[in-house]
């Protein structure tokens, strides 16, 4: 995200140091105040630029500093969740100890050679604990809390619904299950945690909308009496093997797939993007700066992540990044990915109808021949992350390998004046519990992994033919209720073709809103990236 200089929300005295700011140079942050953000033990002190700069930005820049989701997270201050849009005036925060000057050079954090400047004094030690903002959960983060809490609860409890003693108690069960299908995961905890009536029918509300979440990953160990129950009832759609191979399947993903992107798009060559740009051009500065070395946020990031990943692998049949590279490789070396390769499920439409562009025609095809697939898997291996590069033949060639299972996915081809110009790779996925239109839980949908175009053919509207007909066959579907896709954070070209198609970031808007259990479905089913942002379409009316 960039601020442009000009911008009503922004600090006069900044504005004042961007018209002085020679041309093409490239400064530290200039401190108006220092925030600390911790997130349990672990705390970043920050230089602020703006007390008027939003304290979303310090945000964004402590997670990507600690490789966190972006949409995971929000600020809470004094005990209250702070708005995206709050800033430290706001807040009443405190600013930097310094003064603004003007015409000359002094100590500071930043100075410039001539013109105006705004001067900023080295940092007071000893107010190193005010303006101090905790990182909480929020979303389906706090959802995957609150529910994790619950199953502990549940399963320490262990209160079973049969006996004589507890049937009259039980008389008004369904009407409670009515009201609490409506209550979000925060209040089916304390709902949980009331009496034996309220936790049994709490208990059965959670783990439905965690079936039809696909929330895998915490059902797996259960062994409580709700869950044992829930599990008979539904035992024609899903099965203790069943389940515990989807939740392999989701730790497995998680431990091999990382990034979505080829490259960063920031200029600062992987660092902080948040900036501020006078004209193209033009002097950058950052605006939120971290007060301490690179590499200590490394070691902090490490930390972090180091124990869920040897968590991960340490799990029985789970394969690290380089197992399953060998096995891909023999796999490419000795043809086995060639053979057997299923035809896709759906053919791209019942009978396809060439669009015309500049006088060429498009057209959508299956990718059934291995030529087509092999066009697929070079176009997705030069524009995608080299993470994925020994995954897009398993998706090509619809294999299972590991627990990752791709036999679902289905590979089109773009045709444009007979040249094979791109392909797109998607799936459906469906929770294993169907709902109602009326009823709370997950939705079908159609996620779209990848789509490419060769680049010299580009801007001939071969990709916007490509997702109309993805729309068309996804709206064919029953159950599916959405199309899915996920665009990297410095990738505003994606983005603004994906708008344009009619997407929109999850919660951004009345017609992109999403509830708790479809954001699980979300985080469970579909292939998720460290560098992405979720964007949908609804399909409704």
């Amino acid at each position: 995200m960039e601020h442009y200089y000009g911008a009503e929300t922004m600090h006069a005295s900044v504005q004042r140091l961007a018209r002085t700011l020679p041309r093409g140079a490239s400064h530290p942050t200039v401190a108006a105040t220092f925030v600390t953000l911790q997130l349990g033990a672990t705390a970043i002190r920050y230089a602020v630029c703006s007390m008027c700069l939003p304290l979303s930005e310090v945000l964004t820049t402590f997670l990507e500093d600690l490789k966190l989701p972006r949409d995971a997270y929000a600020l809470a201050y004094e005990g209250t969740v702070v708005p995206p849009h709050a800033s430290a005036t706001a807040l009443g925060l405190l600013p930097a100890s310094g003064a603004t000057i003007f015409g000359q050079r002094r100590n500071g954090l930043c100075c410039i050679e001539e013109g105006e400047a705004w001067v900023v004094s080295p940092p007071d030690p000893e107010k190193r604990h005010v303006n101090v903002l905790r990182v909480v959960p929020h979303g389906r983060t706090a959802a995957q809390q609150h529910i994790s809490c619950m199953n502990q609860l549940g399963e320490a409890l262990r209160i079973d619904r049969l006996g004589s003693t507890q049937h009259i108690h039980l008389s008004d069960v369904d009407t409670l299950s009515v009201v609490f299908a409506h209550l979000s995961f925060q209040d089916l905890l304390s709902a949980c945690q009331a009496c034996v009536l309220w936790h049994l029918v709490s208990q059965r509300t959670s783990l439905l909308l965690q079936l039809q979440g696909g929330h895998w990953t915490t059902l797996e160990g259960l062994e409580s009496p709700s869950f044992l129950k829930l599990l008979r009832e539904y035992s024609h759609r899903l099965d203790r093997v069943q389940l515990q191979q989807k939740a392999r399947a989701v730790r497995q993903m998680r431990t091999v797939c990382t990034a979505k992107e080829a490259k960063s798009m920031s200029m600062w060559g992987g660092t902080r993007p948040h900036m501020f740009t006078k004209a193209a051009g033009c002097t950058i500065m950052r605006t939120v700066q971290a007060d301490s070395p690179v590499e200590n946020l490394c070691q902090l990031s490490l930390g972090l992540h180091a124990a869920r990943t040897k968590c991960f692998t340490a799990l029985p049949g789970i394969k690290t990044h380089d197992e399953i590279v060998a096995m891909v490789k023999a796999l490419e070396l000795d043809g086995g990915l060639g053979g057997g390769v299923a035809a896709g499920q759906f053919e791209p439409l019942p009978t396809p109808v060439p669009v015309q562009a500049d006088g060429k025609v498009t057209r959508i095809v299956a990718a059934s021949s291995n030529e087509l697939r092999q066009m697929s898997v070079a176009l997705f291996r030069k524009y995608f992350s080299p993470d994925m590069y020994y995954i897009f033949p398993l998706l090509a060639h619809r294999q299972a390998l590991f627990g990752l299972d791709f036999t679902s996915v289905n590979t089109w081809a773009i045709i444009h004046s007979d040249q094979p110009v791109g392909a797109v790779a998607w799936r459906f996925l469906t929770p294993p519990l169907n709902i109602e239109a009326h009823e709370r839980g997950a939705r079908g949908v159609l996620e779209v992994l990848f789509i490419g175009v060769w680049e010299h053919y580009r801007h001939h509207q071969c990709a916007s033919v490509a997702v109309a007909a993805l729309e068309a066959v996804a709206r064919a579907q029953p159950g599916c209720a959405m199309l899915y896709v996920e665009i990297g954070h410095e990738q505003p070209k994606a983005r603004k073709f994906w708008c344009n198609n009619g997407f929109e970031l999850v919660n951004s808007s009345v017609q992109s809103h999403s509830p708790p259990e479809q954001l699980l479905f979300f985080e469970n089913a579909c292939l998720r990236f460290s560098d992405t942002e979720q964007y949908i379409k609804q399909l409704d009316g």
